[in-house]
């Protein structure tokens, strides 16, 4: 098994960040998208659907945009947290290479933790927003009251 560095854990934890980014954005398209047809295009007529539409079409505008942000801002996290492993490769003064070596040393096991956590966390929500463990929809019929028995006179 190679050695892991600090900088390579980090850089999966940032990749199971973005994975869990991805799926939130579009757990949110898919929902707003379905949330407003059902609530406005079998209502209103004509005019409910021209609403519905332009109101999926913000929706769908707004995914994009938080999908491109998302995908800008973890590849810039990434391109810091490489570029922070090669600047403490290149570290000429034997102390404070010394010294990157150590703090390396004693955070692996914590970004270890939260490697496996973010790891976890990502295969979850990737499930939730798939919608590969959904359960079935329970419908709740309500019962009609039992008739009340007439009072007993003593």
């Amino acid at each position: 098994m190679a050695s892991e560095t600090f900088s390579s854990i980090m850089l999966d934890v940032v990749e199971n960040n973005r994975r869990v980014a991805h799926a939130l954005v579009g757990a949110y398209r898919e929902g707003g998208t379905k949330l407003i047809d059902r609530s406005l295009s079998g209502r209103f007529g004509a005019r409910g659907r021209m609403i519905s539409a332009l109101m999926i079409e913000g929706t769908a505008a707004v995914a994009e945009g938080a999908d491109g942000a998302v995908t800008r801002v973890f590849g810039e996290i990434s391109r810091a947290v490489a570029q922070l492993g090669e600047w403490a490769a290149d570290v000429d003064n034997p102390y404070a290479t010394r010294y990157v070596q150590l703090l390396g040393a004693i955070n692996v096991p914590m970004a270890r933790a939260a490697r496996a956590l973010s790891g976890e966390l990502a295969s979850r929500v990737g499930q939730w927003c798939s919608g590969s463990r959904r359960k079935q929809a329970v419908t709740i019929v309500r019962r009609p009251a039992k008739p009340r028995r007439p009072r007993r006179r003593a």
